[in-house]
Parts: structure tokens; sequence; C-alpha cells
């Protein structure tokens, strides 16, 4: 399943847009948004939010207000995000938290106002468990704090973070470079 053309939509701070489903309760298998996707509100994202999202792609770019990914916010396994996301806080390329396993985003991640926060090449905040995921696309932020090449807001990491990669010449601001010192086995190319 897979969409293309452009969705816009947003007026309730409660609601979700997605490119495939806005919420869903169930899981989402095997499909691609290529749809480019605009909201002035937060929970946008390429896929949609569901409780299991997996074998999924987002190639369409999205620009939203605040807690969004370019895939969703869920369990999120073996998907990859090749849209960019722009918006100002807890932003991710695979997802604003949650967990993510075998992802990796190719899509730039922008933090595009002066007091923007949370910005990450996977996910805006530290509330997400990551394993195996690399970023590759640019991420910055107009703000000097929480912006990172895995993960924006590093405050209280968990251990079970591991075994992820960013390239370093594409954050430009690596106020979490403490990042690769808590986790080991977070590499940097």
């Amino acid at each position: 399943m897979g969409l293309t053309g452009n969705v816009t939509g947003g007026v309730s701070i409660f609601a979700y847009v997605g490119g495939i489903v806005g919420r869903s309760i169930s899981t989402i298998r095997y499909c691609y948004n290529l749809a480019d996707i605009t909201s002035n509100q937060t929970n946008v994202f390429g896929i949609g939010k569901a409780d299991i999202v997996e074998h999924c792609y987002n190639g369409g770019n999205i620009i939203a207000k605040g807690s969004f990914g370019g895939i969703s916010k869920g369990d999120i396994k073996n998907s990859y995000n090749s849209g960019d996301v722009k918006g100002k806080y807890f932003i991710g390329g695979i997802s604003s938290s949650d967990t993510m396993e075998n992802c990796y985003n190719l899509g730039e991640v922008i933090g595009n106002e002066g007091d923007s926060y949370g910005i990450g090449g996977i996910a805006g905040t530290e509330q997400a468990k990551i394993r195996n995921c690399f970023s590759k696309g640019n991420v910055t932020g107009e703000s000097t704090i929480q912006v990172g090449g895995i993960i924006g807001n590093t405050i209280d990491l968990d251990d079970e973070n591991g075994n992820n990669f960013w390239d370093r010449s594409k954050c430009d601001k690596m106020s979490n470079l403490d990042l690769s010192q808590k986790f080991q086995k977070n590499l940097l190319f």
C-alpha cells in the first residue's frame, strides 16, 4: 500500500496526521508514503501513529509544529525515512519517541525556529529505545541545545539504547556528544 501527492491536516491539538493513517491501534506493515505532509499541529508522521510499524518507508517531506517523525510513533522495526523533517520540538528522522529497531534515516532533520529543541537524526527525545539504527541525513537546529545525531534530548538516557551510528559531518551542533560516552556501542563515522 502506498500514497503519493500531498497531505495537509491538523485542526486539533489531539489529532494525528499521517501519510497512510492518522492513528491506528493495530499493526501497519509493508507500506510507503511519498506524499509531502504539512500541518500546524503536533503528532504528524509519514506513515502514521500505530502500535507497531514494520517494513515501511517514508519519502515525503514533513513540516509540522512538533512531536513528530518521518515514520511513526510506536514500535517501529525495519523501516526507513528519506524525506526531510522540519519543525520546532521533539522531532526525529524516524520518530519523536518510543521504540525503533533496525531503522535508518537519510533525510534532513531541521529545527526551524530559534528556540527549537529535541532535534535528532533518529528520535527527538530520550524516551525512545533505539537499537541498530543509523542516520546519515543532516541534523540541524537554530538552538544550540538538544540537537544530536541519534537523539536530540539526552537528559535521561537509558541503557537499552545501543549499536547506533550517525555521520558526524552531518550534525552541525554536537551538544550531545556525551551520547557516545554513555553508550560505547554507539559509534561515529
